[in-house]
């Protein structure tokens, strides 16, 4: 009797297949990097731009510090001394008259009076001139005299300086005089010509003690340098001064 061997059965194994990933393209991964990295980015900057613009706006709401004064030393200050124009000028002095005045190396000096004393003393500097009449002297033509009632004549007076102080001079402008230097008569008349004279009387309170300047000039050629001759002679006039 035959045995009926039974073999097993054999055992089919079911493989599983695993489905198949298409694999990922690299260029898209890239491109997904780059659109990561770059908004990563523009949050960044937006915060940055944010934090700037916040600071920035705070600084200009901030009040302005006030200003520190910075106060200088004080500097002290020297006087510097006005050069004397008449300085170098020579000096006359008159011990009749007890006194003494400058005058520059142009100006001409006359002393007249009787039996030579110097009682009437006239500095000529150009077309202007100085006169200095002592009280003791009866020199009449030493000043001007006897044009009171000329119809031409203007009063006229303005200050100057002497003895230090302000003093006033009057006196008289007239036209077509011409005088000679005596200042007594008349040499020849235009009806351009001027003379004036101002004067101050009782200089120093001694009676009689005159003092008087003046000259005379063309209004048309000559009247600029009388002006300028006439201002040499207020330097003079201001260095007057009694020696005793």
């Amino acid at each position: 009797m035959e045995e009926n061997i039974t073999q097993p059965e054999k055992t089919q194994t079911e493989v599983i297949q695993t489905p198949q990933i298409p694999p990922t393209n690299s260029n898209e991964k890239s491109r997904t990097s780059l659109i990561l990295v770059g908004f990563l980015i523009a949050i960044l900057f937006s915060f940055a731009l944010g934090f700037f613009l916040g600071k920035s706006l705070n600084q200009t709401k901030a009040p302005l510090p006030s200003p520190v004064t910075q106060v200088s030393p004080t500097a002290t200050l020297i006087p510097t001394a006005t050069p004397d124009p008449t300085a170098d000028w020579k000096t006359y002095s008159n011990k009749l008259g007890k006194y003494e005045i400058k005058y520059p190396s142009e100006a001409i000096i006359e002393e007249k009076g009787e039996l030579q004393a110097p009682y009437c003393v006239v500095i000529k500097v150009g077309l202007a001139q100085l006169k200095i009449k002592l009280p003791k002297g009866t020199y009449g033509s030493c000043i001007t005299t006897g044009l009171d009632s000329d119809p031409s004549a203007q009063v006229i007076d303005e200050n100057i300086n002497l003895l230090g102080k302000e003093t006033t001079a009057s006196g008289m402008n007239l036209m077509g005089k011409r005088l000679s230097t005596e200042g007594n008569s008349a040499v020849g008349a235009k009806s351009t010509d001027r003379f004036e004279f101002l004067r101050i009387s009782d200089v120093g309170g001694f009676k009689d003690f005159v003092i008087e300047y003046g000259g005379y000039y063309d209004e048309e050629n000559t009247k600029t340098k009388y002006q300028n001759d006439k201002k040499t002679i207020y330097l003079i006039l201001s260095t007057f001064k009694f020696t005793e």
